[in-house]
């Protein structure tokens, strides 16, 4: 899932004030639209921790999965299964495959959202935003992973996979999943073809721009 947005051209007073790229926005309308059978009542949650929506409930339980993320041993069985009822394993690995492989050098200390149904028993979720960072604008090297499971590991959003990345059944499945996404959608002519279809709608504005 995807804040989903288009382009614009701005002008003011008849003037040509660039192009512009309106999305969705990450808050509780958003959630209910792309998941209804969930219900109407999400927790969201983004950078710095700030509550979008949920009020105490939601921080009480953001603060919850912090907390247990901090302090869990999850090479031990009971709290490996404890971190799937959470978060959503799969979506947080896809998550951070995606932002490790696009090298966004403008988080996970920055620039995040995570999201969960309020009701008992709902997991979060994790959602890209503001990555214009990554794909080589600052060029640094290969190496993300090492830097989200070393130097961000205290962050909201990388301590998580500095905690699964100690059981090997998580490992097995990080590796299996990197596997699926190189050679599907970050495949390079995938990813190539994705640039290309992107680059052609504004084309014709870009001089301009």
């Amino acid at each position: 899932v995807i804040s989903h947005g288009t382009w614009y051209n701005l002008f003011v007073n008849m003037q040509f004030r660039g192009i512009y790229n309106v999305v969705e926005r990450l808050d509780r309308n958003f959630f209910e639209s792309y998941f209804p059978a969930e219900g109407n009542d999400w927790y969201v949650v983004k950078t710095n921790d700030e509550v979008l929506d949920g009020g105490f409930s939601a921080s009480r339980a953001w603060d919850e999965f912090q907390q247990f993320f901090a302090d869990a041993d999850l090479r031990e069985p009971t709290n490996y299964e404890q971190a799937h009822r959470l978060i959503d394993v799969a979506n947080y690995t896809s998550y951070m495959i995606l932002n490790i492989w696009a090298e966004n050098q403008d988080w996970p200390h920055n620039n995040w959202y995570a999201a969960r149904p309020a009701r008992p028993g709902g997991r979060w979720i994790f959602l890209s935003w503001d990555a214009e960072w990554g794909m080589g604008l600052v060029p640094a090297g290969s190496r993300m992973l090492s830097f989200i499971i070393d130097e961000r590991a205290n962050t909201s959003i990388g301590r998580p996979l500095a905690r699964l990345m100690v059981n090997r059944d998580y490992q097995r499945f990080f590796v299996e999943e990197l596997d699926r996404y190189l050679d599907g959608p970050l495949r390079y002519e995938n990813v190539l073809a994705h640039i290309d279809k992107a680059a052609t709608a504004v084309a014709r504005d870009i001089e301009q721009e």
